[in-house]
Parts: structure tokens; C-alpha cells; sequence
């Protein structure tokens, strides 16, 4: 839109003045015949108007008001093509950035039509095939348990047998250890003489009595009251045997 110019006010033209020639001078002598001279009429000059509210209007005031006026409505003009060139620029982008978008989604979707789809998997059902199989497990549960049950106690009893067996080993060969320390004519010599209290021929024993009370009763577990009744009543020949019989089997 064009800037709108303000109205001055019209100056009413003077009228061109003719300058009439001077009247003829009569002469002596006939003179040549004189051409009239026109004055060409000076531009009038435009004296201020004095409106009817007496305010003078300087012209070139107003003037320099227009162009002031006129530079300004230009600047406003450059500023909103500037803006409007900016806002197209930036829906320009925008639009630009939407196509990119849509070329991407556009891509990605085409990648996923050309992509294979999984395969559908069927839904679990218990069918007559699944309950015959647990039908057999059950039945096989029944069945085994008993047996099951007998081997783990034949185990348990082959274990304890075992631990029998190796215990009955042990006593084997601490009577075996025994049967050979009687093979020893030196050890059945000690036991003769700590059991029996027999010497050999040309040795003297000799026999402690009147011993503290206290040492009596440290010595009776090595013998035994018992032991002593039962040498004391048998001959000393079976009381030989019998101790190598109690010997052999403690």
C-alpha cells in the first residue's frame, strides 16, 4: 500500500503581466521602421498563503516531512519483506525437514514389508497324546517306587555290612598281632612272670607285701580281683591257659 500524502493547499497563479511598448517618439527625419519588443512575463513567485486559521505553510517543510515520511514507510516495507523472506525461508525448512521425515518413515516401512514375518506359533493345548504321557509317568512312578525304595535299603544294609566287615577286619588283625606276640618265647616269658609269677630256673623272686593301700588299688585293674580268685584256684598249668586264653581274646 502506497504511503498516503498529506493535502496542501492550492496557490492561486498570478497572472502574467504584458508590458506594453513605449509610444512612438516623432522624429526629425523618417527613421526606419522600429520592430515592437515583447518582454517575456517573470515567473511569478508564490508568496505564502495565509490559510483562514492564519497558520503559514512552509512548502519545504512539508517537503522534507514527506520524504521523511516516505523513507520510513520504505523502511517498514524492507523490514516486512525481510521478516516475510525469513518466515518463508523457515517454512521452507520446515517443509523440507517434513519430506525428510516422511522419506524416512517411508524407507523404514518398506524395510519392514520386505522384512520376513515370524512364523505364528501355536497356542498350547493339552491334548490326548500329552495326557497318555503323564497316564505312563504315573503308572512308572507307581511301579518303580517299591523297587526304588528296596534298592536303597539293600544299599543301606550293604553299607552297614561293610562297616562290619571292616570292624571284624580290625579285630582280625589285632588278634593276629596278639597270636604273634605270643610266637615270641620273650613276651610269653613277661606274661609268665607279671601273671603267673614264675622265674626262670636259677632266678629268685621276690614278692612285695604290706604295700600301701593306695597302690593295692592302683593295681587292681591291671589284674583284676577276679583274675587273681580264679588263678588262685586253678592249677597253675590251666592257669596258664586260661591266661593265654583271656590274653588272646582282650
Amino acid at each position: 500500500m502506497s504511503p498516503r500524502r498529506p493535502r496542501l493547499p492550492r496557490v492561486a497563479a498570478a497572472e502574467p503581466e504584458v508590458v506594453a511598448a513605449p509610444p512612438r517618439r516623432p522624429a526629425a527625419r523618417p527613421a526606419p521602421e522600429a520592430r515592437p519588443v515583447l518582454v517575456e512575463p517573470t515567473p511569478p513567485v508564490a508568496a505564502p498563503v495565509e490559510p483562514d486559521g492564519g497558520e503559514v505553510i512552509d512548502l519545504r517543510r512539508a517537503q522534507r516531512h514527506r520524504e521523511e515520511e516516505t523513507a520510513l514507510h520504505a523502511q517498514a516495507h524492507r523490514r516486512t519483506q525481510e521478516r516475510r523472506a525469513a518466515s518463508r525461508a523457515a517454512r521452507s525448512r520446515l517443509e523440507d525437514d517434513r519430506a525428510e521425515d516422511r522419506m524416512r518413515a517411508a524407507r523404514v516401512a518398506g524395510a519392514r514389508r520386505r522384512a520376513p514375518l515370524p512364523e505364528p506359533v501355536p497356542a498350547r493345548q493339552i491334548t490326548g497324546r500329552s495326557l497318555v504321557v503323564v497316564a505312563v509317568l504315573l503308572i512308572a512312578a507307581v511301579l518303580v517306587a517299591p523297587t526304588a525304595r528296596l534298592l536303597l535299603n539293600q544299599r543301606l544294609e550293604i553299607a552297614a555290612m561293610e562297616q562290619e566287615i571292616a570292624e571284624q577286619e580290625r579285630l582280625h588283625a589285632e588278634y593276629e598281632e596278639q597270636i604273634r606276640r605270643w610266637d615270641d618265647p620273650q613276651y610269653v616269658a613277661q606274661q609268665a612272670r607279671e601273671r603267673l609269677g614264675l622265674v626262670m630256673p636259677g632266678e629268685t623272686l621276690y614278692t612285695a607285701t604290706h604295700l600301701p593301700e593306695e597302690d593295692t588299688a592302683a593295681e587292681e585293674p591291671a589284674g583284676g580281683p577276679e583274675e587273681e580268685g580264679v588263678n588262685a584256684r586253678l592249677p597253675w598249668v590251666e592257669g596258664l591257659w586260661d591266661s593265654a586264653v583271656r590274653a588272646a581274646t582282650e
